[in-house]
């Protein structure tokens, strides 16, 4: 039997804490997209554990969760666990900002609601969405142009849990978002299969939303194409850490090709680092459509390179 999640349809609450002042604009983002059925915690289910989580979390000026903290718990620990862990590893929102226009740190509180399923319930399809497109697939050409927005879609998905058909359904005002959206989850999305009354596997249509963002000032946050194993063991033994911050000239075909270290960390290993790594890793969606010269642009961005807690 698959579990049931559903999510509180109200959005995100303004903070009420003491001494805090809410920017001019709020961080905000769809949180559903960050949760699955398929997330429920198995021990939960076996002790037949659920109930609301009303959280908060503090969101950094790129739009990530810094902080996570339980304001009401719904009685499980494991629950309450699972809701924080999901929402530092996967949430990303669009930044607040003050009353200049400048990206800036906030705090919002938000519920959700962890359902037990109810025997001889069919199940949907199901997967977390947002985790297949990362900052480094934001077209070069909508970056260029400042195009962001939501792109409602509707995915065909087969029994085998792949996207047999994807079609924009609410554009974001941008054809190079519309298309990358498509293009990311006919290629990438794998889906939970969903089943019958009788447990047979069968095809699914499933409708989301994706909230493209263009990056704050410091770039695009190209962390996730760098894990801790990375890191050179000199600068290790040296304790060096730091921000590397470069800048990017991206192909017709997507590929890096030139990185320029823009404000260096302190270290010229980690800066030197960061630029192989990118180069070798680094891979922008072209638009469908356009011309090599409209495809080619320059994108700024930034690694953070953090030791690790001993």
């Amino acid at each position: 039997m698959i579990p049931l999640l559903a999510l509180a349809a109200a959005g995100l609450l303004a903070d009420g804490d003491a001494g805090f002042r809410p920017p001019a604009h709020r961080a905000r983002g769809n949180l559903t997209a960050y949760f699955s059925s398929g997330d429920y915690p198995a021990e939960a289910i076996r002790r037949g554990e659920q109930g609301r989580v009303i959280f908060e979390i503090g969101v950094d000026s790129t739009g990530r969760v810094s902080a996570c903290r339980i304001i009401g718990s719904s009685g499980s620990t494991i629950l309450d666990v699972a809701t924080c862990r999901i929402l530092r590893e996967r949430a990303r929102l669009e930044p607040a900002r003050d009353r200049h226009g400048r990206v800036v740190p906030d705090q919002v509180s938000s519920q959700v609601d962890w359902a037990l399923p109810s025997d001889g319930v069919s199940s949907r399809a199901r997967a977390v969405l947002a985790s297949y497109i990362s900052d480094s697939d934001y077209p070069a050409g909508a970056i260029r142009n400042g195009e962001q927005g939501d792109v409602g879609f509707r995915l065909d998905v087969t029994a085998e849990g792949t996207v047999s058909d994807c079609q924009v359904v609410e554009s974001s005002g941008s054809a190079l978002l519309d298309g990358a959206t498509c293009r990311i989850m006919r290629a990438r999305a794998r889906f939970t299969p969903a089943r019958n009354s009788a447990g047979q596997a069968v095809a699914d249509t499933v409708s989301a939303q994706v909230r493209w963002v263009l990056p704050a000032d410091e770039g695009l946050n190209f962390n996730g194409a760098i894990s801790s194993e990375d890191y050179p063991a000199a600068a290790l033994q040296r304790g060096e850490q730091g921000r590397v911050q470069v800048a990017l000239a991206i192909s017709p075909d997507g590929r890096v090709a030139r990185c320029t270290v823009t404000h260096g960390s302190g270290s010229a290993l980690l800066d030197a680092t960061t630029c192989e790594l990118i180069r070798a890793r680094g891979h922008f969606t072209p638009a469908e459509g356009a011309t090599p010269e409209e495809l080619a642009a320059e994108i700024n961005g930034f690694v953070d390179w953090v030791l690790p807690k001993s």
